[in-house]
């Protein structure tokens, strides 16, 4: 029976002392900086959602004050502006109306309208 050369058990050792040697210089702390990115990564991921989540909810609140701002807009246009027609163009709205108004009446509407957009916020 033959036994085992001696080389064997010194390569073994080797090997060992070079797994070591590399797993605390190398391995270890790639691994550690590898954990890191992903830490920060995901906290970025987190914070990102939460800036679309804050953004949806403000879109949501402007939306809804512009609908509470035109309703009360509305409610405040004189019966002579009422019963014109509104026609819609991607700029502006045009009031086409067949009675002229007073300019009395304008200053009312304008100083009416100028203290309505200042209460709504």
């Amino acid at each position: 029976m033959d036994l085992p050369n001696v080389t064997l058990f010194v390569q073994i050792i080797n090997f060992y002392i070079a797994y070591r040697v590399l797993y605390v210089f190398v391995f270890d702390p790639a691994l550690k900086i590898l954990v890191a990115q992903d830490l920060q990564k995901d906290s970025v991921e987190k914070q990102i959602d939460q800036a679309l989540v804050e953004y949806d909810q403000v879109m949501i609140k402007q939306k809804n004050n512009w609908k509470a701002m035109k309703n009360r807009l509305y409610l405040l246009m004189p019966e002579k502006i009422s019963t014109c027609f509104l026609t819609k163009n991607p700029v502006n709205i045009e009031i086409k109306s067949t009675e002229s108004l007073s300019p009395q009446q304008k200053t009312e509407i304008v100083t009416k309208l100028g203290q309505e957009l200042l209460d709504i916020k």
